[in-house]
Parts: C-alpha cells; sequence; structure tokens
C-alpha cells in the first residue's frame, strides 16, 4: 500500500455539504497525501523530567529501585523454566540422557509449537482483508470505508502480519507474549548547496512515519504481582531496556534524559577506557 495517499477504493468524491476525509477522521500530513514542505512545524510541548526533581529522584532511589531488584529476583525460578521450553525449540539438550555415539535430538516439541504458530497466524489473517469495519446507519457509510482504510494502513506501516509469528512463538513458548504498539518518526537529514547563493541547506526526509508492533522479550518485561491477570491489576509494570550511548546524548539534549546524567556515564566510560589501557 502506498504511503503517500489511501487506497483508490476508499477515494470518495467530495460533494457540496459532505465531510471530508480530514474532517472526519485525524490523519497525519502523510495521509492526507498534503505537500508540507516549506511549512513550519508546530513547536514542541516542553517535556517535563521528573529525574531532574530532587525529592522525586530520592523517593524513587529509596522505595522503587530496591524493590526492582526485588521483582526480579522473585521471578528467577520462572525465566529458568523459561529457559528450559526455549532450549525444546531449538533443540538443545540440558543433560546428556544417553552416552553413547549418537545425539539425535528429535524435533516434536519444536514440531508441535511450529504447527500451534503457524495456525494461529492463519487464522487471525486469513487473506487481505483481516477484519471490516461497519456503519451502524446509512449515515456513517462512508466513515466505516474510510476507518477501515486507516486501520489497513496503519497495519501495514507496523508490520503487524510480519511479526505476528514472533509473537505467537513467544506466547506457545511461555504463555505469556507483552506487546509494545507505539508511535515513531525516522528522519535523515541531508545537506545540501544552493546553486545560487552557494549557502548551506539543511533538508530533512521522513523515512518512516506511524504506529510500530514490537513484541517485547518476556525476559525483559516485568509485572508485579505475578499473578496479576491484567496490567491493571498489577502494581508496577516495567522493562528493561538497552539504549545506545548515542541515544542518550541526543534524547538528553531534548530534556528526557538528564545532562547531568548522561554526562557522568560519559566521564565513567572515559575513566574505565583510562583503566583498561
Amino acid at each position: 500500500m502506498p504511503e503517500t495517499a489511501l487506497p483508490p477504493s476508499i477515494n470518495i468524491p467530495e460533494e457540496e455539504g459532505e465531510e471530508t476525509l480530514e474532517s472526519m477522521v485525524d490523519l497525519p500530513p502523510i495521509l492526507r497525501g498534503l505537500d508540507t514542505a516549506g511549512e513550519e512545524e508546530p513547536e514542541e510541548e516542553e517535556i517535563i523530567n521528573y529525574a531532574e526533581d530532587e525529592v522525586v529522584r530520592a523517593r524513587i532511589q529509596r522505595e522503587i529501585i530496591p524493590l526492582l531488584d526485588e521483582i526480579r529476583n522473585r521471578r528467577i525460578p520462572l525465566e529458568q523454566m523459561w529457559a528450559s521450553l526455549l532450549k525444546i525449540w531449538t533443540l538443545e539438550h540440558e543433560e546428556q540422557g544417553y552416552a553413547g555415539r549418537s545425539n539425535v535430538y528429535m524435533p516434536a516439541g519444536k514440531k508441535v509449537i511450529e504447527t500451534i504458530v503457524s495456525q494461529l497466524v492463519a487464522n487471525t489473517f486469513p487473506g487481505d482483508e483481516s477484519f471490516d469495519v461497519s456503519a451502524r446507519g446509512e449515515e456513517d457509510a462512508a466513515g466505516a470505508i474510510l476507518n477501515k482504510g486507516v486501520l489497513a494502513y496503519r497495519m501495514d506501516t507496523a508490520k503487524v502480519r510480519t511479526k505476528a509469528e514472533a509473537f505467537y512463538r513467544q506466547l506457545a513458548l511461555t504463555g505469556n507474549s507483552p506487546v509494545k504498539i507505539h508511535y515513531v518518526k525516522d528522519v535523515v537529514f541531508t545537506i545540501g548547496r544552493d546553486r545560487v547563493t552557494g549557502k548551506e541547506i539543511k533538508k530533512e526526509k521522513v523515512i518512516k512515519e506511524g504506529p510500530q508492533f514490537d513484541c517485547i522479550d518476556i525476559n525483559c518485561f516485568y509485572a508485579f504481582p505475578e499473578n496479576a491477570n491484567s496490567l491493571e491489576e498489577a502494581s508496577i509494570v516495567f522493562e528493561d531496556i538497552s539504549v545506545p550511548f548515542g541515544e542518550l546524548v541526543r534524547k538528553s539534549k531534548k530534556g528526557i534524559y538528564s545532562v547531568e546524567s548522561v554526562d557522568n556515564l560519559r566521564k565513567g566510560k572515559r575513566e574505565k577506557k583510562t583503566r583498561s589501557d
């Protein structure tokens, strides 16, 4: 599906007095097919970084950080069981059951898992149109068609079908498979010069803009208490993530991370490198 326009099947001719696509659905510019080149983007809202608040930071270090360590330790037995189940799929021996020349691992468990995964994916996405949007009344018929096109575009942009296998495989192996659905905007900048004036020109090109569907590694996702049936019932939900140092620096300039803390990390890296040299 093209990224600059909706498919022809939902391009409804605009009539006098009829609601337009933009008025009925809140779409980003990339979906409206508008040329936004040269327009000034709205100013970003100021981000409040609570990590810079000494009272908040002290309370987190005093109350939350010790609790996170306890939650990780409580889940170690469960993670060991997940590791054993994963070895069934990867065809790894935990213990050598037979000491001889043959070292064959029967892939019965893996075949069962892959059969379940393929069936789940096929039933979730039976064809090109795996869902439908129905109007409550005749007056909503046009809006239903538009909303279906928007949802199809978003699912295609997020690559839900492509990532469904990993989601279902983790679900079959561990019984849990958390997913993160968030909005991303990947931008690259090109630098050139004006042919007439010779001035340097910096242009922004959007590589991707839209929702993203990510299957989270269950070993990095925590919910407490462990027997919570939903995230709403959990007291604490958190994810362990690895952030490249360059991203820390970039986001600290935007106020997302503390500049002072990132500088301390930089100094720590330099001191560690000096000691190793």
